[in-house]
């Protein structure tokens, strides 16, 4: 069985100085907060390597936003925050959309997350964890599985949707085209958007029940659920490698219905 322990970051983080520039507005959407620590160094330090005041706002979102959903990796843990997230180059959705948040605020890009439940989501989660016997818990975790976290930036008084949690092998061992700026596939592919939210942080009590779900789920998450998703994950890197980005894309949205681009609207 893989492990956590033996993952190394496909980058290196930079070393802080003090005459890096970085956003330190107390504005709502571009504070630092709980889990985007925003003025962390080690934030800082990346986002200025990924051109946060040289580029413009959005070269920059977009520079964040392919490293972020290509280089950090979705695993199935207790939510840890930004500055953890960039350390490791792992963590769950939660993890990664706060990555994405902190590093557009440390550059004074407006960010939130947008929450939603998915309509739909709970059976097909159920067929993945079909061997398991807690019924109990895997409704349990069925439901927290069934919210959806992705995050939103402000650039030109527009408010550009962004997923960066369907990383290129997610989507191709999926069959669904790779996600873009601007795109969010999941309530197109998974199930319908309901109870949607926007939210400048993550709340306390979300916090809690999904942590404390995880603690109580570990062996179910260490057992079949990771070696499954881990499985998947190699069938995605394959079928990229074989391919090549491009003509995999390619082939993908020829097959399957167009996505709305949220920038265009």
């Amino acid at each position: 069985m893989k492990t956590l322990k033996g993952y190394n970051p496909p980058y290196k983080i930079p070393e802080y100085n003090t005459k890096i520039p970085f956003c330190n507005s107390k504005e709502k959407y571009l504070r630092s907060t709980r889990l985007c620590k925003s003025t962390d160094e080690k934030i800082i330090a990346m986002a200025n390597k990924l051109g946060s005041f040289d580029l413009s706002s959005i070269e920059y979102v977009e520079a964040a936003f392919e490293f972020v959903s290509k280089s950090i990796k979705l695993r199935f843990v207790p939510i840890r925050g930004a500055a953890e997230t960039l350390k490791t180059g792992y963590g769950s959705c939660y993890d990664q959309s706060s990555l994405f948040i902190a590093l557009c605020r440390s550059a004074g890009v407006p960010a939130r997350f947008k929450i939603y439940r998915l309509e739909g989501y709970q059976p097909a989660f159920r067929q993945v964890i079909e061997e398991e016997n807690e019924t109990q818990l895997i409704e349990g975790l069925a439901i927290l599985a069934s919210v959806a976290v992705l995050t939103e930036i402000k650039v030109n008084g527009r408010w550009i949707e962004c997923d960066v949690v369907n990383s290129p092998e997610l989507s191709a061992a999926s069959n669904t085209p790779l996600i873009r700026f601007g795109e969010d596939f999941m309530q197109w592919a998974i199930g319908t958007p309901v109870l949607i939210r926007h939210l400048e942080e993550i709340p306390l009590g979300m916090i809690f029940m999904s942590n404390i779900a995880f603690k109580l789920l570990k062996g179910i998450f260490d057992g079949h659920i990771r070696v499954s998703f881990e499985n998947l994950l190699d069938e995605g890197k394959k079928k990229l490698k074989k391919l090549g980005e491009k003509k995999y894309n390619e082939l993908a949205r020829r097959s399957y219905r167009a996505i709305p681009v949220l920038e265009k609207k």
